[in-house]
């Protein structure tokens, strides 16, 4: 509007010839392109992976922590949902984690796409990491995971022509909708692994009863968790029975 409010549209005094490109002004990429936020030398203490699990979830964006690593939605997402898998030390080669980083950040990533699925129907994903500046790493000193949720027709003329794009939630309310769907896979792998060992723990009893009873399966599908948890109680109610 202008200043007089008679409802015409309002226009910047400047100079310049009119084209017929259409701009969506973002200042808010400044501080991506600027590089704001990422560290300046090697160390940690200007790192915001080793900053983020010092503050709130809510703060941080964090949506599940680790014993070794933890899950945070990327301030500036490839598409909605845009997760990185991170260790809590402060390293840079993936050749450098040790055995207990290496396993929880790959299992970090499988429950990833778990809640993704879970939360917002995520039809493909897009996995992997950029080791070095070279290779693409926005903060090369400390390695992630990235775990990208993918929709078909989610690449449009909007990033490939406008180099923009489109995201239609909130982090915020992301990172609560994919924290709930996480929480709610951790649970029901407890409870699936609390069901095995009651069924162990009752085939035990039966045994040292002297009733022997037909082994149990652990579980459905190979892989799942619980196998470990049945093979050990049935190895330990095999010599009390005999």
């Amino acid at each position: 509007m202008d200043a007089g409010g008679a409802g015409r549209a309002w226009q910047q005094d400047g100079v310049g010839e009119p084209d017929a490109i259409q701009r969506l002004w973002m200042p808010h990429r400044m501080a991506y392109i600027k590089g704001e936020g990422k560290p300046a030398g090697g160390d940690g203490e200007e790192c915001p992976f080793c900053r983020i699990p010092g503050l709130p979830d809510s703060d941080g964006l964090i949506v599940a922590r680790g014993a070794l690593v933890y899950a945070v939605l990327n301030l500036y997402p490839y598409n909605g949902g845009h997760l990185l898998v991170c260790p809590y030390r402060h390293v840079a080669d993936y050749a450098s984690l040790d055995d207990g980083e290496t396993a929880e950040l790959a299992a970090f990533t499988k429950r990833a796409m778990t809640a993704l699925r879970a939360a917002s129907g995520a039809q493909g994903f897009n996995i992997g990491m950029n080791l070095g500046g070279v290779a693409g790493a926005g903060i090369a000193a400390h390695l992630h995971q990235h775990v990208v949720p993918r929709w078909g027709g989610d690449t449009n003329f909007m990033p490939v022509i406008g180099q923009t794009k489109v995201l239609p939630q909130l982090l915020a309310d992301t990172r609560k909708l994919l924290a709930d769907a996480w929480r709610a896979d951790v649970l029901r792998q407890a409870v699936r692994i609390f069901g095995v060992i009651v069924v162990e723990i009752a085939r035990c009893l039966e045994l040292n009863e002297g009733q022997r009873l037909p082994a149990q399966p652990a579980a459905t599908r190979p892989g799942q968790p619980g196998l470990e948890v049945s093979a050990t109680f049935s190895a330990r109610c095999e010599g009390s029975g005999s």
